[in-house]
């Protein structure tokens, strides 16, 4: 069956230019681009998808994490893993009540696990803001979130759904832009941001090779560490402040108008701004307090991600393969590993996890009529995951037996 394809008919545009060619002379005709509609597209037109375009980010961007406007779609909280035990300021995205761990976070398709170097707690949690913030607001094409069946072609990271962000494409003209950005809250004990950006790109060869490239430095205050004191906890802290850096760059080869190959690259650093927060809501200690006075990083975030993607649109169908590999190195202060201190802080020299994901993966879509319009998608998928954690697994026994 050939790919759908949509030519614009032009003669509501021949009816609207009547007027203007009143003096007799014969109207200009003009063919708009070809559209392709594949069949990856049609698979997604289901219940359970929702969607956040670029004039909705506009209208309403995020201070910093993506979080922030992924969480107003239907079906989405913000939440720890567990019901109990959370740090209330690291909330991340959970889908239909299952859990951060069972959302997948997709960045142009292709999955991210950076907060899998992040050490798990005895009740399932992770203390990280998560994978939705590695892309700048500003760099956003669209956020499509799916929910039920459609998440089910992701495999059983996907169970509770699937976010995948969408990344501004190519330019067919040469073009730049500089963002700035700021937000201040009325309230002084809320912390504040800025962010400024940039965007480059163009055709390197009209219509079959083409660049972009981007970066941003974005600076999220903390809340002030006395920010909940006289409601309940006073150790219960606001929202910590996050440093981020971020540098991309995409190369686009166009190599039949039916088949493309796109290079990306990238490097973000996510640092926070500690204020004090404790798993459980601990008291704090002279460390954790010492900490928070000083606005001190107690985690840093390196990720670097490569990936080579081929799209191909056949007459029988469309195919995807991908290549990638993504480094992530968590550098963060030595934490309690069990008991009641669990979380805490507990020296400053920093120790480092880290985590490599390899992924080759490889899928076709075709379409088909079996009563109705149906589409089969089928494919292969190969992952060498290590991580190197020796701090988080050096937890020892000290109870003895006596005889």
């Amino acid at each position: 069956m050939p790919p759908t394809i949509f030519k614009p008919s032009l003669i509501a545009l021949a009816l609207c230019s009547l007027h203007a060619h009143a003096d007799g002379t014969a109207p200009s005709s003009e063919e708009l681009e070809t559209v392709y509609v594949t069949a990856e597209r049609k698979l997604q037109q289901q219940l359970g998808v929702s969607r956040i375009n670029r004039t909705d980010i506009e209208k309403r961007p995020a201070a910093n994490d993506l979080s922030e406007l992924i969480r107003t779609m239907p079906g989405v909280n913000l939440t720890g893993n567990a019901a109990t035990g959370q740090r209330g300021n690291k909330r991340q995205i959970d889908l239909r009540g299952m859990g951060p761990e069972n959302t997948l976070i997709l960045i142009d398709g292709k999955p991210v696990n950076s907060r899998q170097s992040e050490r798990i707690s005895m009740r399932g949690e992770r203390n990280t803001r998560g994978d939705s913030n590695w892309v700048p607001v500003e760099e956003i094409e669209s956020i499509t979130v799916l929910r039920g069946p459609a998440a089910t072609r992701y495999g059983s990271g996907a169970m509770g759904g699937v976010v995948n962000i969408v990344t501004k494409k190519v330019p067919k003209e040469f073009k730049g832009q500089i963002n700035l950005y700021a937000n201040q809250p009325q309230d002084s004990k809320e912390g504040g941001t800025r962010r400024i950006g940039f965007n480059l790109g163009g055709p390197i060869v009209q219509d079959v090779l083409g660049f972009r490239i981007y970066g941003n430095l974005n600076k999220t205050d903390a809340d002030s560490a006395d920010i909940n004191a006289g409601r309940g906890n006073d150790s219960a802290a606001g929202v910590e402040g996050v440093r981020n850096k971020d540098v991309a760059g995409r190369l686009q080869w166009k190599i039949t108008p039916s088949q493309t190959l796109v290079f990306d690259s990238s490097y973000s650093r996510q640092g926070n701004i500690y204020n004090g927060d404790t798993q459980n809501s601990n008291p704090r200690s002279a460390l954790v307090t010492t900490l928070a006075e000083n606005k001190a990083e107690t985690a840093r975030l390196y990720r670097s991600a490569f990936s080579l993607t081929h799209d191909g649109v056949w007459d029988w169908g469309d195919t995807k393969n991908i290549i990638s590999y993504e480094r992530t190195t968590n550098s963060h202060l030595p934490e309690g590993l069990a008991g009641g201190p669990e979380g805490s802080y507990t020296g400053l020299n920093f120790v480092q996890s880290r985590l490599k994901n390899l992924r080759l993966s490889s899928e076709a879509n075709i379409p088909f009529k079996l009563g109705v319009d149906n589409v089969l998608t089928v494919g292969a998928e190969f992952t060498d995951s290590k991580l190197d954690d020796p701090t988080s697994n050096s937890q020892s026994l000290t109870d003895t037996i006596t005889g």
